[in-house]
């Protein structure tokens, strides 16, 4: 704007400084947000819990429902009805397109059981769900449902919506697909994030029963050219007080391919991977940015926090405070890779997250419930064997579940560098690492037919499947396993 006067008929000066004033004092709340999200970076408080926060982790979320200009109601305006069977999902639109077109404001959902699917969010809109309330998905003619999106209906437009949420009235709701059959690879999802702006995502409990996609998925825009769009990803927001229950343990909670600016906050998930940061997968180039966590937990799954990169090049990561109970790792980091599909890109490299990403007090209490990959069978004890066992909800032989195996596991073969403070562990056996890396010398096809071998070796494993390949000899020697008591570790130097 102040080069805009220079370029300016003398008439219109005034015409723009009067714009200018505007600016500023937009400028002038900018910067006092700013001031107070650096005040709150040595201290934070959450769900009335104060924390150190030594690491400045914050929500980049800013809310305006306060400055809602309606307040509306899906039943008394706009007749959603709590029933069981019937399809909400026009109701539900026409609600929030006419709240939003009113300038936006505020949609209530009183408690009752709804079913909708295919829904778009838009810009201004601030739903609040009473506690208790029953979602479920309605699948219509589709072999998938997605319950919600946060982007604009035309995908590829590179316009976005910005400023909306979903939030718990009094306590969480509930997204129900318990009841799909199980073992059919079922895809679902509550919430599908796309181009959107300074938005929140608050107090779901999902109720899974081992479907494919996770609960809630931060994805990129996959068009042609988007790399050039201001926003081509979520940006700046926010999704905190979820939960999902059985969930698959290739899937879990929350998957990110692309983000930026996102901050998680108390997060849990039965089965599966509470976090996910698997990125390059599908839209190669376009990864994460500046994400942050706290409080993340897992509980009988694979891990609470997981990084993958693939191909893409992602910036860092900070996470205050993993905790896990029977899962195989509390945290897991791989390295990226440029097998499989991402051969055939021209001149691909493999992918990585920026070296300041940091990861501390985390702690891992040992269990024998974990959901671990069949391929890492290579990697337990023999006399381990008699507690691993196929996953019944999964019967093709990918999945099993087995004893925990350490608290992080690192597989960035030092290709790039991830910080572990402050890890403790409870009840593992006394001669497990709490940190395991990668190994070098054995490669993925190698592992791939060692763990083969011994799962023909184990009776009760070896009628599932089947594994055609070389067979590479274990070198498992029978241990004594000895619990062992809590144990804390620094591991800066990773």
């Amino acid at each position: 704007m102040i080069n805009n006067l220079f370029h300016c008929k003398p008439e219109n000066i005034y015409k723009n400084l009067l714009i200018t004033k505007q600016d500023m004092r937009h400028l002038f709340k900018t910067v006092s947000m700013t001031l107070l999200l650096l005040l709150s970076f040595a201290t934070t408080s959450v769900a009335g819990n104060t924390f150190k926060n030594p690491m400045g982790i914050h929500s980049a979320y800013i809310d305006y429902s306060n400055q809602a200009k309606v307040t509306k109601n899906v039943v008394t305006d706009y007749g959603m009805k709590s029933d069981l069977a019937k399809d909400q999902s026009p109701l539900l639109q026409k609600a929030i397109d006419e709240v939003s077109a009113l300038g936006g404001g505020i949609l209530r959902m009183p408690k009752g059981t709804y079913l909708f699917g295919g829904v778009f969010m838009k810009s201004n809109v601030h739903l609040v769900i009473d506690k208790g309330t029953l979602l479920k998905p309605y699948w219509g003619n589709r072999d998938y449902v997605d319950m919600l999106y946060f982007f604009k209906k035309d995908s590829e437009d590179k316009n976005y919506i910005e400023n909306c949420s979903i939030q718990g009235n009094g306590g969480r709701y509930i997204v129900d697909y318990s009841t799909i059959p199980k073992n059919q690879k079922i895809k679902v999802r509550f919430i599908l994030v796309g181009n959107v702006k300074n938005f929140s995502i608050a107090d779901a409990d999902i109720r899974d029963n081992s479907s494919v996609f996770c609960g809630i998925v931060f994805a990129p825009s996959d068009v042609k050219g988007s790399l050039d769009w201001e926003i081509n990803r979520p940006t700046n927001g926010e999704m905190k007080n979820c939960s999902i229950f059985h969930a698959n343990p290739g899937y879990g909670l929350c998957q990110l391919h692309g983000a930026r600016n996102i901050y998680f906050e108390n997060l849990y998930a039965l089965g599966g991977v509470t976090l996910r940061l698997e990125t390059g997968a599908n839209t190669p180039y376009i990864g994460v940015y500046d994400i942050y966590a706290h409080q993340i937990k897992n509980e009988n799954g694979r891990c609470a926090v997981m990084m993958g990169p693939h191909i893409a090049k992602n910036g860092t990561v900070k996470v205050d405070g993993v905790w896990t109970k029977s899962s195989s790792y509390a945290v897991k980091v791989g390295d990226g890779h440029t097998g499989g599909k991402h051969a055939a890109i021209p001149n691909v490299t493999k992918g990585y997250f920026a070296n300041d990403s940091k990861i501390i007090n985390i702690h891992a209490i040992y269990g024998t419930q974990a959901q671990n990959s069949t391929k890492a069978l290579y990697t337990f004890d023999k006399s381990e064997y008699n507690l691993i066992r196929y996953d019944d909800l999964i019967p093709y032989g990918k999945w099993i579940i087995a004893p925990s195996y350490a608290a992080v596991y690192d597989g960035t073969k030092k290709h790039y560098k991830v910080t572990f403070e402050n890890v403790t562990t409870e009840g593992f056996p006394i001669d497990r690492k709490i940190l395991v890396e990668k190994e070098e010398s054995l490669e993925g096809d190698e592992t791939n037919a060692l763990s083969m071998k011994i799962r023909n070796e184990i009776p009760h494993l070896r009628t599932w499947g089947g594994y055609t390949g070389e067979l590479f000899t274990p070198k498992l020697p029978a241990k004594t396993l000895v619990p062992r008591s809590k144990e804390t570790v620094s591991l800066s130097s990773h």
